[in-house]
C-alpha cells in the first residue's frame, strides 16, 4: 500500500504503530514511507514476504485485522467497527470485497475515503502520512 504525505508535513523518520519506517523522496519531490504499512523491511525482490506489509479491509481501523496471521470469517460486519479481530471474507450483495452489511451509512464511500485520508495518525498510517486514493 503505498502512502503519501500532504506536502506541509513530511517528517524524515518515525515510528507510528508499532511500524518503523524512514522517508524516501522522489525526483519530483514527493515524500514516501519507504516499505508497505506493516512490512518488517524494504523489499528486496517480488517475492519477499517480509516486504508485504499489511492488508487492511476499507475503512476499518487497525484491530489486528489486517495482520496476515488473522484468522477468517464469513460474517459480514454490521459496522466498521466490528467487535472482533477477525479478516471478514465473505462475498456481499455489493462485490466480493465488501465485508460489511449492504448500505451501513456510507452508500457512496465518501467516509471510506475519508479514513484512509486522515493524517493525524488515526486512521492505518503514521502521522503527516495518508493513504493514496488515486495514482497519476
Amino acid at each position: 500500500m503505498n502512502v503519501k504525505p500532504p506536502s506541509n508535513a513530511i517528517p524524515t523518520t518515525a515510528t507510528a504503530h508499532a511500524f518503523e519506517f524512514s522517508q524516501v523522496t522522489s525526483s519530483a519531490g514527493e515524500a514516501w514511507i519507504d516499505k508497505n504499512l506493516g512490512a518488517s523491511q524494504v523489499a528486496t525482490s517480488s517475492t519477499d514476504p517480509a516486504s508485504y506489509g499489511d492488508l487492511y479491509q476499507w475503512d476499518r481501523p487497525a484491530d489486528e485485522h489486517q495482520k496476515r496471521r488473522t484468522a477468517t470469517i464469513t460474517t459480514l460486519a454490521v459496522n466498521t467497527t466490528p467487535s472482533h479481530a477477525d479478516f471478514i471474507t465473505a462475498t456481499g450483495p455489493e462485490g466480493p470485497y465488501d465485508w460489511t452489511i449492504p448500505n451501513i451509512g456510507d452508500v457512496d464511500d465518501a467516509l471510506h475515503s475519508a479514513f484512509f485520508a486522515r493524517t493525524d495518525g488515526s486512521g492505518v498510517c503514521p502521522t503527516g502520512f495518508n493513504v493514496l486514493t488515486e495514482c497519476n
